[in-house]
């Protein structure tokens, strides 16, 4: 004070800095790309997306989801505490829900199987929030899932029984009837090879493997035969 003698006193302050949500969510990746076979087991894991937050714990608290063109969480569900990625329903696209993803772990499901021949490619948005006050928002995460084609149609064949009639006097390598047969598989999965089953030795046709058409291999005889 301004007295004489003069005196003082000390008083400890202490000022707290409290945490401002200025700091929004950042995907570890901005896109994510997988590949998947379509034959997968569904609640398969596929993959684990991230953000982080540099705010503090409070404000830093993630909610993923995943959202269609239209903003609506429809598709996948995903849990929010770990953002562990896994399939679930597949239908015809994220519009019927074919994905769920769970919002407080940020795990996505697999419901129903994958179809590679329905579907090849999804397309999935994912959005993070923050559980600040307002909550900032990234909704710039992208997962792209690639549906890998495995061996899981037979073969049909497009007429069955396939029927033919041919002069007993038509030369060797005479052309007599194609067979065809299809699969709805891709690549090599889709490779056609036929054969002949339960021939006996001298049997008068032969089949190309890789065309399917049957050929006359010997000369014929209606009459021994």
């Amino acid at each position: 004070d301004n007295g004489a003698p003069r005196r003082t006193a000390t008083s400890l302050l202490t000022v707290t800095v409290s945490d401002t949500n200025d700091h929004g969510p950042v995907f570890e990746q901005n896109e994510y790309r997988l590949r998947i076979r379509e034959n997968v087991e569904v609640g398969f894991e596929v993959i684990t997306v991230r953000a982080t937050d540099g705010d503090a714990q409070s404000n830093a608290n993630m909610i993923y989801k995943i959202v269609n063109g239209e903003g609506v969480n429809s598709g996948f569900e995903i849990d929010s505490r770990n953002g562990l990625v896994k399939i679930r329903v597949i239908i015809s696209g994220n519009v019927k829900g074919q994905f769920f993803i769970h919002t407080p772990t940020g795990a996505i499901d697999v419901i129903n199987p994958l179809d590679y021949e329905m579907i090849r490619e999804y397309n999935l948005r994912i959005k993070a929030q923050d559980g600040g006050r307002p909550p900032l928002i990234n909704g710039t995460g992208i997962v792209v899932i690639q549906v890998v084609d495995v061996n899981d149609n037979a073969p049909m064949f497009v007429s069955t029984p396939f029927q033919a009639t041919v002069l007993e006097n038509v030369p060797i390598g005479y052309s007599v009837i194609h067979i065809q047969a299809i699969d709805s598989d891709s690549g090599e999965n889709a490779r056609l090879d036929y054969c002949l089953t339960d021939t006996t030795p001298g049997f008068p046709f032969t089949i190309n493997n890789s065309t399917g058409w049957i050929t006359v291999s010997t000369e014929l005889d209606r009459e021994t035969t």
